[in-house]
Parts: C-alpha cells; sequence; structure tokens
C-alpha cells in the first residue's frame, strides 16, 4: 500500500485577541469546519499515523476537531515550535525527519507555508485538482498527496507526489448552494 501525506491549514479563526497570535482561537464556523472534515476523513479513510502539528491554539483546536473521528490511537502526535508559522523549508524538514516505518503523516500548520509545500509536492496528474490548488488554500483546506510504499520521506521531492484529493470547507461543510456555485 501506498503512503499518505496529508497537508492542512488550521480551520476559520477568530481575529486576534488577548495573547497575540499565537493564541488565536477558531470561530464557530472552524471548529465546525474542522469536525466536519475529521467526519469526511473518516468516511474516505484518510487516517494518520503521525501527526506534526503547529503548536498556536488554532492548529490545535484544528486538529483536536479533526482527530475525534480517528477511529484509531496514532503512534505519534507531535506539536513542534518550529512548526508555528513556519515557511515551506521547515514544514518539509520537519517531514523528511519522519521514520520510512511510517505509512502516514498529517502536518497542521499554517498559510503561506502549508500552501506552498502542498503546491510544490504535488504531481500534476489531476489537472482540475490542480487548478484548484494553485488558485488559493482556504482555511480548513486539506490536501492529500500519495507516496510509492518502498519512499522513504527523507527523499519526498517536489513535483512527485500524485495529487489523490483537495478539500476545502465549501466541499466537506457548505450550505445546501456553495457561494462558488451561484
Amino acid at each position: 500500500m501506498n503512503k499518505r501525506l496529508f497537508l492542512l491549514r488550521h480551520a476559520q479563526t477568530l481575529p486576534s485577541g488577548e495573547g497575540g497570535d499565537k493564541a488565536r482561537r477558531l470561530s464557530p464556523k472552524g471548529e465546525a469546519d474542522a469536525r466536519a472534515l475529521g467526519a469526511l476523513m473518516r468516511k474516505k479513510t484518510y487516517m494518520p499515523e503521525v501527526v506534526l502539528c503547529s503548536p498556536a491554539l488554532r492548529t490545535r483546536q484544528t486538529f483536536e476537531g479533526v482527530a475525534r473521528h480517528f477511529e484509531h490511537e496514532l503512534a505519534r502526535v507531535e506539536f513542534p515550535d518550529a512548526l508555528y508559522n513556519a515557511p515551506e523549508e521547515e514544514l518539509l524538514w520537519a517531514l523528511r525527519e519522519i521514520s520510512d516505518e511510517v505509512s502516514s503523516v498529517l502536518i497542521v500548520a499554517h498559510n503561506p507555508g502549508i500552501h506552498v509545500l502542498a503546491a510544490r509536492l504535488a504531481q500534476e496528474n489531476a489537472p482540475a485538482l490542480m487548478n484548484r490548488l494553485t488558485g488559493g488554500y482556504a482555511p480548513g483546506t486539506l490536501t492529500v498527496l500519495e507516496r510509492p510504499e518502498a519512499a522513504g520521506w527523507a527523499d519526498i521531492r517536489a513535483g512527485e507526489n500524485p495529487l489523490l484529493d483537495l478539500l476545502d470547507p465549501l466541499d466537506y461543510n457548505a450550505p445546501a448552494t456553495p457561494a462558488r456555485w451561484t
């Protein structure tokens, strides 16, 4: 079975308040989006083995909302300080440190780093998904990439990872008629 990489931008937040940017909370919509995404991930069997999550409150809350739908115990969950507002190079470095024994990884982080990483790693195998990916990365967007089973995380390269799925809140927690369809 091939390896899977899940790249998730935190869900929608409230404006900064007391405690500064790192303490920003999810909005009620962001909380609902995280729960809805978790339910869809479960339905699609998008289940990570290891999670790397920025330590910011909003990314932790996003992870918690998604993870409540996981049916398995995670092998490892980490909240490295280096992932807070990390550029794509830092996210890539963290991914390359993952053991090759791990079959699936979820990274929960911030824009622009998470979006740039998703666009950089994705293979242009699915034009419609690639057009959406390059068009923006709304809060709560999840990119699903595939890696050959034998491939190691340390040698992940740009443009070599088939783009399997791209989900944003309009896909999984939209009103009856999403705004982009009207």
